[in-house]
């Protein structure tokens, strides 16, 4: 919930996966709630980078984070906040964010 709590503060409408009731559920599950919600869905889970079973343009946008587990959380939450901060609309769009850049896949 911190990366929530953290996005809220700074003006973004956040909601985590406990929050929502959806710990343990299935990728499809979390997906379809984002779906709802038309709202970019921010993961560590590398199965949101397949853009066959999520396909471009077919969503709210998807940031998968790819930050190594050993490094503290709060790396993980200063990253996304730096990102976010400078986020072109990703509507459709998937973005890889690693330490030190991030690439951008958009629908053709």
């Amino acid at each position: 919930m911190a990366l929530a709590e953290a996005l809220r503060k700074v003006g973004h409408e956040a909601v985590a996966i406990r929050e929502a009731g959806l710990q343990g559920a299935s990728d499809r599950e979390v997906f379809a709630f984002a779906q709802e919600r038309n709202a970019t869905l921010i993961t560590a889970d590398l199965d949101f980078s397949n853009i066959l079973d999520y396909p471009l343009g077919a969503h709210g946008g998807i940031i998968v984070l790819r930050i190594p587990d050993t490094l503290p959380y709060t790396v993980h939450v200063d990253r996304i906040l730096q990102v976010v901060e400078s986020m072109p609309d990703l509507a459709g769009s998937l973005m890889i964010v690693e330490l030190t850049g991030e690439r951008i896949r958009r629908p053709s």
